[in-house]
């Protein structure tokens, strides 16, 4: 780990690459995800927090036992979602760059309900959580 570093938080503007990026936060993968969007308006640097094809992994790890990432995930994307324009080329952290930025972020939330209400009908018996994978 580098002694030191210069943090980046919400509302912050980065130069890079010949543009000038603003910088908005979302949570649920990681905390404090660093997401870029060009002030060009053409462009999105989405890392793992905007995908084209899969879903952002979400877990609780042991350093942080009472995380809520589920919850932060979907509040970060009702954040991030007036920002999405369906010509923004987005470059995600994993597969293909894509555009339709706002139908993906609605896919990937739906999904994302889809699965806990699958979830919450398998729980009506009490399962074991290496059981919940399956669902």
């Amino acid at each position: 780990m580098p002694l030191g570093f210069t943090r980046s938080k919400e509302g912050d503007v980065v130069r890079a690459g010949g543009r000038d990026w603003d910088v908005r936060i979302g949570n649920g993968h990681a905390p404090e995800h660093a997401t870029l969007w060009s002030r060009d308006g053409d462009l999105v640097i989405g890392g793992a927090q905007l995908l084209a094809t899969i879903s952002p992994n979400l877990g609780v790890y042991a350093t942080e036992p009472g995380a809520d990432p589920v919850g932060d995930w979907i509040e970060s994307c009702a954040r991030l979602a007036p920002f999405a324009a369906d010509d923004q080329l987005v470059l995600p952290g994993h597969k293909l760059p894509f555009r339709g930025l706002p139908t993906r972020m609605e896919q990937l939330e739906e999904n994302l309900h889809s699965a806990l209400r699958l979830l919450q009908t398998f729980l009506e018996t009490p399962r074991t959580a290496a059981e919940c994978f399956k669902p």
